[in-house]
């Protein structure tokens, strides 16, 4: 398949498009369970809810900071494009 210099170009702006574009970040802490190491809160509708308001899920986070390395909570971390 044989591709024209316009399919070039416009995957070139969009590509500087992308670096260009500044964001915005969200932090949402979620605590894990002392008891079991659950999530206390549902984090697939917290990821839902962010999403209608326009923001992207871009990574779950869990630092090692409890005891024997596992994590004392998550931290989802979300983005949008600044207007």
């Amino acid at each position: 398949m044989k591709l024209s210099p316009s399919h070039f170009v416009s995957k070139l702006t969009n590509t500087i498009l992308e670096v260009i574009m500044m964001y915005e970040y969200e932090f949402v802490k979620i605590e894990l369970s002392a008891w079991n190491s659950k999530p206390k809160e549902d984090y697939q509708d917290i990821i839902q809810q962010y999403a209608t308001k326009g923001w992207r899920f871009v990574q779950i986070f869990a630092p090692s900071i409890k005891g024997y390395g596992s994590a004392a909570y998550f931290e989802l971390i979300f983005e949008r494009p600044l207007n």
